[in-house]
């Protein structure tokens, strides 16, 4: 096969579909919208699980954590690092911390430019091994002296975007939370965070915490990474971390193994062991959801290309009797279908392009600003080069294979366009694979759509009346700790002077809230089945009006009158597995080191999210030790959107240099738990509503070529007496029995995917049989009607005209 063949080929294909412009159009963007759908996801997967940069030697980086008994992975302490760099020493080349933070950079008037920070060891960025764009990197004396060194590295993004590019950027001061912060250093072009999809736009040392971060320098809230000297592998290095963890377990007189250090590669890690595992198996979910997309996609058409094969034997039996081979007629119709892919794939490059852009757009609600870089980069290409050809094989092959399997003179002899009968079943099972297909997307998006409603209706254990939401960093704003009672009081005196509002509370955590808070108490009496009396459950510091602003029901007791009385209050969840079928109220436990009284037991609000079932919660007064990030929750007769902006502004109005980490809603609030089953099912929902509208288009166009077929054999039909109604009645029973098997089919396939696609649902609620009756009938509904239409114009067809036709 030379180039000219390959060009005379492609000129003979151009011309055929300029003769056929309708069902060229209708080809081009069908594969468009196939194509450009499998690159718009596909994109994005990239954009969230491989664009990592690529590390020097990246096999000996490893990510640290501590893995838990229950399965959970968490972070490590400083102590934990000190123990690895002295206990391991042998194993790691360098080793380092680092912590997110939430900033904001801005200058002294007006809010400033919130960020996604991270606060890390001197030996960071030599770690990771990528040189810096401009300037340098952290000194270990940077790193040393708490709050000594303010000093950044920022962003390569962020010295593009809001520095404009200044190449004098380094050596100059910002604002940091308050603080004037001297840039050392612009970090690598590749470098938007060692994790996938997330962008950090500031650094600073460590030894910073005590400025940038609410946590507490000794918690367990740092996430450990370190490169291992050659030769040393995972496995080895995990040996030795297990030697440092019995070490820890002898010191605090345990014997029990109830965690162990664990070293990820940095190849094999996302974002956290956690749950890495369901973000790759949502990401593989939509890979195959659009995959059948273009499975639809490429059906539909081969069902187009049989037919026209069918039409045109006469053509290639004439071809074949004046020379050519069949091997050359194969090849043209398989360029005439790459021909159509390729300008099918290129605009459905051009449209995800759009496509990806106009779903970036929809940002997670929430504070943190969160930045997926998804781009059309060569992997991109490389996949819709492949979408391309893999289109063309599917949509040219059995056509080409089919049109050319004949009896050249038999065919010559005929008056019509030759035997359909092999043809005609090849189509019919086509149409019925994709309409299965088509019922498979639509019953998953249905399944999503009702577990979505399922989450909505799930009642948050507390009042989502309207309602307005401040967030506040005292420690950012650049207060000292003995300032934020004083602070806070002023801040509440403000939101409750807004005409309307009735109730104001704070809290350092509001229920529904993403991030841990857990604490572990003493429970005198409690047997923890490890000889010891702990209980670990979640904490949070509220206020005495807190339970009757939120709406929290109290079981039984009391709620607070003073703030730092030593007593506490706990959910019905704590009471239960503390003092089953025992009083709570009155006991004693000790919290934070010190010995608190239980007064009351409130009813259970979800404090992490809709799917996750309810944990067991304490609640103590807000006191003397005040944490420095506070909620600040106002509830009034203005709606909460006003509501929200006029709290943001009565906060600023006490002092301007305030840093509002957000101001929101509390439907915005509790939005950021939705956010992911939202998108789901509206992604799904797009698709699957895609599948349908390709499938009934399939559907369609076979009846009007069977109808066309099939014209002398109808117009003698009704010729004979057969009326209107009775043809189309004929011609849609036949489609319809294709509907049939093929949804008898999908919905086989779906209640098999419906199983394996059950743990993303809440309670299994998802799997209804509510979602298994709509659909069929749905899906048959809008079936009939593309099937009715060129029935009924079959059933107006003049019989002795369609005869003198034929």
């Amino acid at each position: 096969m030379t180039f000219e063949q390959i060009t005379r080929d492609v000129r003979y294909a151009a011309r055929t579909l300029q003769r056929a412009r309708t069902f060229g159009i209708v080809a081009v963007v069908s594969l468009a919208l196939g194509i450009g759908a499998n690159t718009t996801m596909f994109s994005l997967i990239n954009g969230l699980l491989f664009t990592k940069p690529p590390l020097p030697n990246s096999h000996q980086v490893v990510e640290l954590h501590r893995h838990l008994a229950s399965g959970s992975y968490n972070a490590v302490s400083q102590r934990d690092l000190e123990d690895m760099r002295e206990g391991a020493a042998a194993q790691i080349a360098q080793i380092s911390a680092y912590l997110p933070f939430t900033g904001q950079i801005g200058g002294t008037e007006g809010p400033g430019v919130v960020v996604l920070g991270e606060l890390v060891n001197a030996e960071y960025f030599e770690l990771l091994g990528l040189p810096m764009a401009s300037g340098r990197g952290f000194l270990p004396e940077e790193d040393r002296a708490a709050l000594a060194s303010p000093v950044a590295i920022v962003g390569y993004r962020f010295w593009e975007t809001h520095l404009q590019s200044d190449p004098r950027a380094v050596g100059q001061t910002v604002r940091l939370n308050g603080r004037p912060y001297t840039i050392i250093g612009i970090a690598p072009r590749g470098l938007a965070s060692h994790t996938g999809g997330i962008r950090v736009d500031v650094w600073a040392p460590l030894a910073m915490q005590q400025h940038l971060s609410p946590f507490s320098p000794d918690s367990d809230n740092l996430f450990a990474i370190a490169r291992l000297t050659p030769g040393t592998t995972p496995a080895a290095f995990e040996q030795a971390l297990a030697a440092i963890a019995r070490n820890r377990d002898t010191e605090r007189g345990r014997t029990d193994r109830t965690w162990q250090y664990t070293a990820t590669t940095y190849d094999d890690i996302l974002f956290s062991p956690s749950f890495d595992g369901v973000v790759k198996a949502m990401a593989a979910l939509l890979l195959v959801v659009v995959g059948l997309v273009l499975a639809i996609t490429c059906a539909n058409l081969a069902g187009f290309l049989l037919a026209r094969a069918t039409d045109r034997q006469k053509e290639m039996a004439i071809r074949l009797a004046t020379g050519a081979t069949r091997g050359a007629i194969i090849r043209q119709m398989l360029i005439e279908a790459l021909f159509l892919a390729t300008i099918g794939g290129a605009l459905g490059l051009l449209a995800s392009k759009w496509a990806v852009a106009a779903l970036l757009s929809t940002t997670p609600p929430g504070p943190i600003p969160l930045s997926l870089e998804a781009s059309i980069d060569f992997k991109v290409l490389l996949f819709t080069i492949l979408a391309i050809l893999l289109a063309a094989i599917l949509v040219g092959l059995a056509p080409a294979l089919r049109g050319t399997r004949m009896d050249v003179a038999s065919t010559l002899r005929a008056t019509g366009g030759g035997s359909t009968s092999g043809s005609s079943r090849l189509r019919h099972a086509l149409i019925s694979g994709q309409l299965a297909l088509s019922m498979v997307l639509l019953i998953s998006a249905g399944l999503f759509i009702q577990n979505m409603m399922s989450a909505l209706a799930v009642s948050p254990g507390f009042s989502v009346a309207p309602s307005g939401l401040v967030t506040v960093d005292l420690r950012g704003s650049g207060y000292d700790p003995e300032e934020y009672q004083t602070v806070v009081d002023r801040l509440r005196e403000s939101v409750a002077a807004i005409p309307g509002v009735t109730q104001v509370t704070t809290a350092d955590r509001l229920p529904m809230t993403i991030g841990n808070s857990g604490r572990t108490i003493q429970v005198p009496g409690f047997d923890d089945g490890r000889g010891g009396n702990r209980f670990y459950l979640e904490t949070a510091q509220v206020e005495e009006n807190f339970f009757a602003t939120m709406s929290i029901p109290m079981v039984n007791g009391e709620t607070f009158r003073t703030r730092d009385a030593p007593v506490a209050v706990i959910n019905r969840i704590a009471a239960e597995r503390l003092w089953p079928g025992q009083p709570a109220v009155g006991r004693s436990v000790t919290v934070r080191g010190a010995q608190a009284t239980i007064i009351g037991v409130s009813e259970v609000a979800r404090d992490r999210g809709i799917t996750e079932n309810p944990r067991a919660m304490i609640y103590t007064p807000l006191g003397p030790d005040y944490p420095s990030i506070i909620h600040l929750l106002a509830r009034g007769s203005t709606s909460a959107p006003r509501l929200a902006e006029e709290m943001r502004r009565a906060v600023l109005s006490t002092d301007e240099r305030l840093f509002v980490v957000d101001a929101r809603t509390m439907d915005q609030h509790l939005g950021v738990m939705y956010f992911l089953p939202r998108m789901a099912a509206y992604i799904l929902s797009g698709f699957a509503l895609l599948a349908l509208v390709l499938g009934c288009i399939g559907l369609f166009g076979a009846v009007s070529h069977a109808v066309a077929r099939r014209a002398k054999e109808l117009a003698i039909r009704m010729s004979l007496g057969a009326t209107g109604a009775d043809v189309v009645v004929l011609v849609v029973k036949s489609a319809m029995t294709l509907v049939l098997i093929g949804a008898t089919v999908g919905l086989v396939i779906s209640w098999s995917a419906a199983q394996a696609i059950d743990r993303y649902f809440i309670d299994g609620r998802g799997n209804t049989a509510l979602t298994f009756v709509i659909v069929p009938f749905a899906l048959g509904a809008v079936a009939l009607l593309a099937a009715w239409i060129p029935a009924r114009r079959a059933g107006k067809v003049n019989p002795m005209a369609a005869i003198r036709a034929e």
